[in-house]
């Protein structure tokens, strides 16, 4: 499963954009709805949360995405147990090289 997130970082202090755009940005930081397009926001997911057809699809997506995350996990770790698993033959593989060479120079 391969992910494609990308972040972007925003810095508004004294930039010069628009009044919404700014309360936009107020809103996703600190959670207060102020200006009309925030509030309609604010409305918006408030309406979302109530609704019950909304409120299982979103709970079966969140559920979905865990078993995916913890499928994920479970597979690097026995990725990781093989890569240990091969690293220890590996390594006795070397140190029988290394007594068989140490055998053969002394005689």
């Amino acid at each position: 499963m391969e992910q494609k997130n990308t972040s972007t970082a925003v810095c508004i202090r004294g930039a010069d954009i628009p009044q919404e755009l700014a309360e936009l940005y107020r809103y996703v930081r600190t959670g207060e709805a102020e200006g009309k397009l925030t509030r309609r926001i604010e409305a918006a997911v408030e309406k979302g949360r109530k609704n019950e057809i909304w409120r299982t699809a979103y709970m079966k997506e969140r559920i979905i995405i865990m078993d995916a995350i913890e499928e994920e996990y479970e597979e690097r770790m026995k990725e990781k147990e093989r890569a240990d698993k091969e690293k220890e033959r590996a390594d006795k593989a070397e140190a029988r090289i290394a007594e068989l060479e140490a055998l053969l120079a002394a005689k």
